[in-house]
Order: C-alpha cells, then structure tokens, then sequence
C-alpha cells in the first residue's frame, strides 16, 4: 500500500511537470494540463517507471496499471460512462477485491468517501452487453475508435437503465453515430470556406 501510495505521488508530480512543460511548449501557452486524471500513456512517465523498477517491483507492468486504475477511481468524477469504465477497470483484475480494498485505503489516508465499486460490479454481471463491435458495424458505422466509444455510451445506458433491450440499443447506436458525424462536419465545413475565399487571390 505505501509503494502503491508512493508511485502515485510521484505519478502526480511528474504528469504535473510534464503537463505545464507541453502548455509552456504549445502555440500560445494554451496547451491544456490533465493533472490527477490518468490516461493510456500516463506510465509511459519515465521517472515514475524508473522508480518501480528501482524497488525491484515484482512484475512491474501490473503494479503500475493498479496505480493507473486506482487514481481513476480516486478522480471519479472525472470519469466519462463513468459505470462503464468502473466495470472495465475492474475486470482486468482476477481478484477485484484487491483494487477496492487498496480503494478503500486510499480514500481513508486522503479523508475522501468510499464508494463500494462492488454494487456496480454486481448489478453489471447481472446485465449481459446489448451489443457487440460486430453489431454496430452491421448498422453501417465504420470501424474505427467510434465503435469502442459508442459500445462504452450504449453499456453505460445499459447500466443506467436508459435502455433495457437490442432494439433500443440500436438506435441509440444509430444516434450516436449521427450526433458524432454532426461534431466533425463544420469543421470540415470551415476548411473547405477557407479554401474557396483563397482562391480570388490565387486568379489575381
């Protein structure tokens, strides 16, 4: 618990660091600084993986995806699908008694309110998914990282029971390709006005 407790510290500082370097670096010093919510890369910290292998961790990579897992669950809030991610965050582990008890702890040493994961584990086990990658390809959305978020949106309806059945989960899926499509077209949209305000300048 207290390595645990120690790589997240020096996790923190280091996104930290690293977070005000690239705002520092970017057009501006508008770069926007994610501090405390761990993404894919956050153990691709160099300082933090170095200090694991350090104490000669056994089988490091699992240590530090526990850290990764445990700060997400400290900054629920943060979470999008937030019952979603809990289940998938949970079920990497064989034995998820291990990451709420070190949950627990952690919360307890930092004066924060436990909130008992294994409710939503237990009524998410009840509930098979609706829909699979396959599914929503079949409806016509092309691969790509879309299909990973629109079954995420479609589970965290599931659990929330803002839809109860395939039907239904299909159109949400439908929906949610579409409301996607629609974020992505003005931009296109201002690009392509660009392009045609250059060219009276061009024929000049």
């Amino acid at each position: 618990m207290l390595l645990a407790n120690l790589l997240t510290d020096v996790a923190e500082n280091e996104a930290r660091l690293l977070a005000r370097e690239r705002k520092r670096d970017s057009p501006g010093g508008r770069g926007v600084a994610h501090v405390g919510q761990f993404g894919r890369n956050t153990f691709r910290l160099p300082r933090t993986n170095a200090l694991a292998r350090r104490l000669h961790l056994p089988r490091v990579r699992k240590v530090v995806q526990m850290v990764e897992d445990l700060s997400r669950l400290m900054h629920l809030r943060n979470l999008q699908n937030p019952h979603a991610r809990i289940e998938a965050i949970f079920g990497r582990w064989e034995n998820p008694d291990h990451l709420q008890a070190l949950y627990t702890a952690a919360c307890g040493a930092a004066s924060k309110q436990v909130v008992d994961f294994r409710l939503v584990l237990a009524n998410a086990a009840r509930r098979s998914p609706l829909l699979s990658g396959d599914d929503i390809l079949a409806l016509g959305i092309p691969a790509g990282p879309q299909v990973e978020s629109i079954l995420e949106q479609i589970r965290e309806a599931t659990l929330t029971d803002r839809v109860s059945g395939r039907q239904e989960a299909k159109k949400l899926a439908v929906s949610l390709w579409g409301q996607e499509k629609l974020s992505v077209r003005p931009h296109r949209a201002r690009k392509s006005r660009r392009r045609v305000s250059k060219s009276p300048a061009r024929a000049r």
